[in-house]
């Protein structure tokens, strides 16, 4: 009799976890945004050759695809709040605009690193990560991520306003694309 007890106890235990979670375990109403692909390689200069604001530093000229599509343009920003660690440069923060056209995405770079090798002065890679948190045009309604990295040379000719080439190859995600 008690074994029967506490199978009883056991089974109304069980359909009570069940009724409770598996109205949360159901399908969503809510549609997942298709994704594409997002490749490019940009050549970018120090400054930039395209500021949309003051506080713009870098700049590329971008040529992509994505998902197929071919894509031209440029992207220009600034790597945020800069501080150094030995021969490592590091910037939090930071916001790119990426223009194809009339339609943009900003993306924002919350960490960034760009060690200098010993020896080597001037000579870097940079790795940047950051998400899309705008967009307009067919972009309007795009999210996803967008990392870049590349070799870097950077220089000062007069010791107070520095130089720079970048080529950067550009790989991400965006959804939302109209």
């Amino acid at each position: 009799m008690r074994r029967k007890t506490i199978l009883t106890l056991i089974f109304v235990f069980a359909a009570a976890v069940a009724a409770f979670l598996l109205p949360a375990l159901g399908p969503r109403a809510q549609a997942q945004q298709a994704c594409t692909e997002f490749r490019a390689i940009g050549h970018a200069t120090l400054p930039t050759p395209h500021p949309l604001s003051d506080t713009d530093t870098w700049g590329a000229d971008v040529w992509g695809t994505l998902g197929g599509q071919l894509l031209s343009g440029y992207v220009t920003g600034n790597d945020g709040n800069t501080s150094g660690h030995g021969v490592t440069g590091m910037g939090t923060n930071g916001s790119y605009t990426y223009v194809f056209g009339t339609d943009t995405i900003v993306v924002e770079i919350a960490h960034a690193a760009w060690p200098f090798p010993p020896g080597k002065a001037g000579l870097g890679y940079y790795r940047g990560a950051g998400k899309i948190v705008q967009g307009t045009g067919r972009f309007a309604n795009a999210s996803g991520n967008i990392d870049w990295a590349g070799p870097f040379m950077v220089w000062t000719p007069d010791g107070t306003n520095y130089q720079g080439r970048f080529n950067p190859e550009i790989r991400g995600n965006i959804c939302g694309v109209e």
